[in-house]
C-alpha cells in the first residue's frame, strides 16, 4: 500500500486527494495504450468524461490498481478486459464494440468502411 501511495501521490499534481483521468492514463501500464481512455473508464468509478466530480480517490486508486497485481487471478484480468471491449456495457462485445475498439486502435489512417471490412471479417 506504500508503493501505491507513493505513486498516487506522484500522480496529485495539483495534491487535492484526487487524481483526473489524464493523471491516471499517465500511469507507466496505461502511458501509450490506444485503449488507455477506455481502460480508464472501466477502472474508475465516475462516468466517462467526467472529471469534475473530484475524480478517482486513493481508495479508488488502489481498487483499480488492484487488477494490474501479479497476485489477482487471471479470471478477474479477463473480466476487466472484457469490460474494455464491452463499450455499451451489455454483457455483449457486438458488432458496434468490435468497430469501436478497432476504430480506436487503427486510429485515423483507415476509412470507416475499411474498418467496417475488418469487423465484419472478425465476426
Amino acid at each position: 500500500i506504500k508503493k501505491l501511495r507513493k505513486r498516487f501521490l506522484l500522480l496529485d499534481t495539483k495534491q487535492k486527494g484526487t487524481i483526473t483521468r489524464e493523471e491516471f492514463s499517465s500511469l507507466p501500464e496505461l502511458a501509450g495504450n490506444p485503449l488507455s481512455a477506455r481502460i480508464v473508464d472501466c477502472l474508475s468509478s465516475s462516468p466517462p468524461g467526467d472529471d469534475s466530480g473530484g475524480g478517482v480517490d486513493f481508495v479508488q486508486f488502489i481498487a483499480a490498481m488492484d487488477v494490474f497485481s501479479n497476485d489477482v487471478p487471471v479470471q478477474e484480468k479477463r473480466k476487466m478486459l472484457f469490460r474494455v471491449y464491452d463499450m455499451d456495457g451489455d454483457g455483449l462485445v457486438g458488432h458496434e464494440d468490435l468497430f469501436g475498439t478497432m476504430s480506436t486502435l487503427i486510429g485515423p489512417n483507415c476509412t470507416r468502411a475499411h474498418v467496417e471490412a475488418l469487423v465484419k471479417a472478425a465476426i
